[in-house]
């Protein structure tokens, strides 16, 4: 009974992924192939050959290997002091660090903006200081800007991850070293890099997968002339629809993105010995070695704190007859309604949109996460199989899947874009739902469960009264997780919206195309309190992020 049960399941399953995945992906593939007279590969070879695509697929690879590299030059000595010193409130300190990463990009597009921009913080204060006439630092709308905007978001990934790697050094390796002479130099080259490669190629590939696929901060940051494949995809379906030229695209992307996560699934980070890394106090360090520990801490902060701090910032300033004051007008104009004539829905509606569409998404999310976790704990045919599909949403762009549903409207004349929303943002956090409430799972002793229904105890009742209780934290940091990416989700929901759906990023990012920066401000610290408040919560359940 219970082997047909697990089958069952495994069929649903299927179906499923079929349904929402494979389907909107052939329908892709079907376009970017199909013509009037039979199948063809005209798309493709007009890519491959046109002087303006081809710039975009070179692009693309250009500033995801460009963002992983600068990533990785601003985060590992992060990672280095972590891993290596003890000091006050670094348990605080990594968990604010983290709190980049989990921000929605239309975030960091307005933080940049107000930040960097030519009459932003830094050369606004620049100018002031050294008595300036023009902006020293022009960074918007350029590849800059888009290099500088995904290190900021990958930055706590390589604290986090290469962190977590370089504390399991056994330090009786480091300390046989010593013994015999090795400079701190020759150790960090000899023995500590060889260890923590696989978590530094690790971090190197998911920063290029983010920033292979990355929308917002592309089309807000880099301007028309630096577009990418995703960018690219979106302007040929939404302005020029042309289907099968942006699905052709699309095919070409999800064929790289493939490689890339097939490399990445590859890795297997080594694991210590049996010794413990022993923690050096940062006052230790030579004033020298202070020093710089501090100017690091100080350069690496401002990047990552300041833009946020900007956009908490514009959101309480307001600017009349050339006097610029505190004020709460932008919370008031969006508690009044403000903007409806603007964008066509309130700020409220807006708010309230987005909230239908992330408690929709966390619902499903870990509904299915949970279904998943327990058919990857039991001893299945295809398990591994299963696990892989677990991760097959980290190399579908959002922007190609919403493409695959605007076709299935196009062929079905029936409007999806609201469930379609909806199913995208479950796929995008149906990973991390997995291996949240997968990692609880694992921390259940069995003989409890075993002794419940031995005294006589149902299924139901034993997952009820036991498992369930025991599983919480990771359903709360599943929960809260899905809910938080999908309430900053932009790429699925501009591209499904048509006018109708307007959220909270939307919002966002059309204000900031009108310059209205304090509503969006505004709006943006909603947002952000939102996303901080759900990272929080999940790190207070105890429940890391893994990737």
């Amino acid at each position: 009974m219970e082997r047909r049960w697990r089958l069952l399941s495994i069929g649903l399953l299927v179906a499923v992924f079929l349904a929402v995945i494979v389907l909107p992906l052939l329908l892709v593939l079907f376009s970017g192939i199909a013509g009037e007279k039979g199948y063809h590969f005209s798309f493709f070879s007009y890519i491959l050959t046109d002087s303006y695509y081809k710039k975009a697929i070179i692009f693309t690879f250009e500033q995801a290997l460009l963002s992983s590299a600068v990533t990785l030059l601003l985060g590992l000595p992060g990672a280095f002091i972590f891993s290596n010193y003890d000091f006050k409130w670094k348990a605080q300190l990594m968990a604010i660090s983290t709190v980049p990463f989990v921000l929605p990009s239309v975030l960091v597009v307005l933080g940049f903006i107000i930040f960097f921009g030519n009459t932003g913080v830094v050369n606004s204060t620049l100018m002031d200081i050294f008595n300036l006439d023009a902006p020293p630092l022009r960074i918007l709308y350029s590849w800059r800007a888009i290099v500088l905007a995904h290190a900021f978001y990958n930055i706590p990934l390589v604290f986090r991850l290469v962190s977590s790697v370089w504390t399991q050094i056994d330090d009786s390796m480091i300390e046989a070293a010593r013994n015999v002479g090795a400079s701190r130099f020759r150790i960090l080259k000899d023995i500590e890099l060889p260890f923590i490669r696989q978590g530094i190629l690790s971090c190197m590939l998911l920063t290029f997968i983010y920033s292979f696929t990355s929308f917002a901060i592309v089309l807000a940051l880099g301007g028309p002339q630096y577009a990418t494949i995703e960018v690219s995809i979106y302007n040929l379906a939404l302005f020029y629809g042309t289907y099968g030229l942006s699905s052709a695209l699309a095919l070409l992307q999800l064929v790289f993105l493939s490689v890339v996560v097939w490399i990445y699934m590859r890795i297997h980070i080594e694991k210590g010995g049996q010794g413990r890394k022993v923690l050096l106090s940062i006052s230790s360090l030579s004033p020298a070695a202070k020093m710089g520990v501090v100017a690091y801490a100080v350069m690496i902060g401002a990047f990552l704190f300041g833009p946020m701090l900007g956009v908490c910032y514009a959101s309480l300033q307001r600017t009349v007859l050339g006097q610029t004051h505190l004020t709460l007008h932008w919370f008031k104009e969006i508690i009044a309604g403000g903007g409806k004539s603007f964008l066509g829905a309130s700020p409220l509606e807006a708010i309230f949109t987005s909230f239908i569409f992330a408690l929709l998404a966390m619902v499903a999310s870990v509904a299915f996460g949970m279904w998943v976790a327990y058919m990857l704990k039991g001893n299945i045919r295809g398990k591994s199989i299963i696990g892989v599909a677990t991760m097959v949403p980290l190399c579908i762009s959002t922007i190609t899947l919403s493409l695959g549903y605007i076709v299935l409207e196009n062929r079905i004349s029936l409007d999806v874009s609201f469930w379609a929303i909806v199913i995208i943002h479950t796929i995008i956090s149906f990973p991390f739902s997995v291996r949240a409430i997968s990692a609880s799972l694992a921390k259940i002793d069995e003989g409890l469960i075993d002794a419940a229904r031995g005294l006589g105890a149902s299924n139901l009742h034993a997952f009820v009264s036991i498992e369930l209780p025991l599983l919480k934290g990771g359903i709360i940091a599943a929960a809260v997780f899905s809910f938080a990416i999908s309430l900053g989700e932009l790429a699925a929901s501009f591209m499904l919206y048509g006018g109708r759906y307007t959220t909270i990023p939307i919002y966002i990012y059309r204000y900031i195309g009108g310059y209205r920066f304090g509503s969006a401000a505004a709006m943006g610290v909603v947002l952000m309190v939102v996303s901080a408040a759900s990272f929080f919560i999940i790190e207070r359940m105890g429940s890391k992020m893994q990737f």
